[in-house]
């Protein structure tokens, strides 16, 4: 079977996955061998809008689920990232396909903005997609260990909120998969908590009273078995173990280093809790202002990372837990020192880079 004809297969499991009487999967889980694709697009019109059916019509292919962002609560403008601030399912109708939603939720204005109002509003639409028979993971307010979010390294309000709307989920949209999702690797707390707060007894994972790089960075966030269905990590390739470089090729085993190396995310969290894994959203970043140099294209240095994971068989037997992928199909300006720089993660806009990497796909057969 090819990769493409793999899609509505995949499409099928996407209805049926849940409803299965007696299955012991968890929410829109796929049984083991079968992976779900998803694609973050460029939707926002100031910039030409992309769309999941030109997206569809430029590689040949079905892609089963879309990411769309967020914000809580929902604001009609769109932020400054770039972001529509809320879910357009018509979107979808326009491929002609039972394509599914991939929600990532952001709290914009902080945890203490999540009222439960904006929550019963979030389960009315999400509960309206069931209606339409349109499956919805949720990945609510994602890298949260990081330092550059307006909800970053608060723990405790992390973790009760989570729960508030996890509560309203199973109450009022069953069916929706809610995904723990932490950015890879640890990053230095900006606001060290107070040594007597339940914030730093989260953070100091290892009891030393020091908060720093041998803590656990993702247990301090996690909500709990319970409320949890998936879990994601994001997970990029940046050369940023090379300060203020761009067009550096990964190195050999780079990804698998950050899936189960750094922190062990996949033997903790996808293994040792029984709970299927995506990467939340992943690429290879490509600047096209810097001359590429030792015979190196935009091909070949986004095919060294996606040839790590999405179309490596031997690393995919290797992690049966990981069963969706979500690639990061943008391009855009990030303010980094010592200048900003752009940073291109499509693989669809390149000729190119498209047709090698469908080629790629194609070879990925029976996921």
């Amino acid at each position: 079977m090819s990769f493409k004809q793999l899609f509505p297969a995949l499409l099928v499991l996407l209805a049926s996955t849940f409803t299965a009487a007696q299955t012991p999967l968890a929410r829109l889980e796929p049984p083991d061998g079968k992976l779900y694709l998803a694609f973050w697009i460029d939707m926002d019109p100031r910039e030409g809008a992309d769309l999941p059916y030109l997206l569809n019509a430029r590689t040949g292919l079905q892609i089963p689920v879309f990411q769309f962002g967020q914000s809580i609560p929902v604001k009609n403008t769109l932020n400054p990232n770039r972001m529509a601030n809320q879910t357009n399912e018509g979107l979808l109708r326009q491929t002609g396909t039972n394509a599914a939603i991939y929600i990532t939720l952001y709290p914009t204005d902080g945890l203490d903005a999540v009222t439960d109002q904006e929550i019963g509003m979030l389960v009315d639409q999400l509960a309206g997609y069931a209606k339409l028979n349109i499956s919805t993971w949720l990945r609510f307010a994602p890298e949260m260990n990081g330092n550059w979010m307006a909800y970053s390294q608060t723990p405790s309000l992390y973790r009760s909120t989570w729960i508030r709307i996890a509560r309203a989920l199973r109450a009022g949209a069953p069916n929706v998969a809610m995904v723990f999702s932490p950015n890879m690797g640890y990053t230095a707390i900006s606001n060290p908590p107070a040594r007597t707060s339940d914030d730093f007894r989260l953070l100091d994972t290892n009891g030393d009273g020091v908060l720093d790089a041998t803590d656990d960075p993702y247990l301090p966030y996690y909500p709990g078995d319970e409320w949890v269905d998936w879990v994601g990590l994001s997970v990029y390739h940046f050369a940023y173990e090379r300060p203020n470089l761009d067009n550096v090729p990964p190195t050999p085993g780079e990804f698998e280093q950050h899936v189960n190396t750094v922190s062990l995310f996949y033997q903790n969290f996808a293994v040792g809790r029984n709970k299927p894994m995506m990467i939340s959203e992943s690429a290879a970043a490509y600047n096209p202002t810097i001359p590429l140099a030792g015979g190196l294209t935009e091909v070949s240095l986004k095919q060294a990372f996606w040839r790590q994971y999405m179309t490596n068989t031997t690393f995919l037997d290797a992690y049966p837990k990981l069963k969706f992928i979500c690639h990061f199909e943008i391009s855009k300006l990030e303010d980094i020192p010592p200048e900003p720089r752009v940073r291109d993660f499509r693989l669809t806009v390149n000729a190119d880079v498209r047709d090698a990497w469908v080629k790629d796909m194609d070879g990925v057969k029976g996921r």
